[in-house]
């Protein structure tokens, strides 16, 4: 049986292992603490960057949109404004060209033998480019008159003058088909029933002189663009 000092001696050891096992036991649980609240403070971190990461490419992904459409929504109006201000310039030519044809048809109704000159120069520059002895001329309805006897020798004069050619021109003139009344006037002249044809009718000129002069009419219209 042990002694009292020995069982005092004992039970001081005991409570000192059992004090040094709580001690370590606490560190421990402390440590392991410690480790977790590092640990779980890594993660929040981890997932906190990563959260921001992911919204920052969100809203990147937004504003490169939004400049994107912003961009093309410039770039849209800039080229409807461009077809406008293009659109305007052709109907602001046309218009000049409208109010140079609605001139002539005043001049060549006010003046008729000055007409009857013009349709001179007119067939007899057909008729050199037709260059054959047999023409047909075709005119509008209301400027039959015109194509009389005298105007018609001196076509032929001026043909044989040009030409060269000792045949005398010879004139079929269309009393079945005319140009259309709306038409401003001139003249069509053809040979070999047709296949040989010069359109050289006011509106034909009107036209070929306004897609030759375009660019000089917007320039006395506009002024020049830079660049």
């Amino acid at each position: 049986m042990l002694s009292k000092k020995k069982r005092f001696y004992l039970s001081r050891q005991v409570a000192r292992m059992v004090a040094f096992m709580e001690q370590e036991g606490r560190e421990r649980v402390q440590e392991i603490d410690e480790k977790t609240e590092e640990e779980y403070q890594m993660t929040v971190g981890d997932l906190i960057q990563a959260g921001r990461a992911r919204i920052k490419a969100i809203y990147d992904k937004r504003d490169a949109l939004e400049i994107k459409n912003r961009i093309v929504q410039k770039s849209r109006m800039i080229h409807l404004a461009r077809l406008e201000v293009l659109r305007t310039r052709e109907e602001m030519i046309e218009s000049t060209v409208d109010w140079a044809t609605d001139r002539l048809k005043q001049e060549l109704n006010s003046n008729r033998e000055g007409y009857k000159n013009l349709m001179h120069k007119l067939i007899l520059q057909a008729a050199v480019l037709v260059a054959e002895p047999v023409i047909g001329v075709r005119v509008r309805e209301v400027d039959g008159d015109l194509l009389d006897n005298s105007l018609l020798s001196r076509v032929a004069d001026g043909f044989k003058e040009v030409t060269g050619l000792e045949e005398r021109l010879q004139f079929e003139v269309d009393n079945r088909t005319f140009l259309q009344p709306a038409a401003i006037g001139g003249v069509i002249v053809f040979a070999r029933r047709g296949t040989i044809l010069v359109d050289n009718t006011f509106g034909e000129r009107i036209n070929r002189v306004a897609a030759y002069a375009s660019p000089a009419i917007r320039l006395m219209l506009f002024e020049p663009s830079v660049g």
